[in-house]
C-alpha cells in the first residue's frame, strides 16, 4: 500500500481532486465570461524507463500511464488559453485505442 492507498482506505477521497478542483473551478468562470470556447482534447502516454510505484505497463520497455487532456480556449480569434478541463489518467496502456 502506499500514501494514495492509505488516505484512500482513511476516507478522505483522492488528494489529487483537491488540488485540481480549484483550476477546474476557474476554468469554468473563465469561459462563462467567453461568448464562446473551443474544448481541444489530446491522449497521451507519459512512460517512464524505470517501474515507479502505482504505474502499469505502458509500452515493451517501461511503465507509465495514459492522460486524456482538454484545454479550454477563447474562440475569439485570440486563441487565449483559459484552462484545463476533464483530464482522465489512467495506469497502463492507451485510452486512445
Amino acid at each position: 500500500m502506499n500514501a494514495l492507498d492509505d488516505l484512500r482506505a482513511a476516507n478522505l477521497g483522492d488528494p489529487r481532486d483537491a488540488i485540481l478542483q480549484p483550476h477546474l473551478d476557474a476554468t469554468v468562470e473563465r469561459a462563462k465570461a467567453e461568448p464562446w470556447v473551443v474544448v481541444a482534447h489530446d491522449a497521451t502516454e507519459f512512460s517512464f524507463s524505470s517501474d515507479r510505484d502505482g504505474l502499469g505497463p505502458i509500452n515493451d520497455s517501461g511503465h507509465g500511464f495514459s492522460a486524456h487532456l482538454a484545454s479550454v480556449i477563447s474562440a475569439d480569434g485570440q486563441r487565449r488559453p483559459l484552462g484545463a478541463a476533464g483530464p482522465i489518467c489512467t495506469r497502463g496502456p492507451a485510452l486512445h485505442s
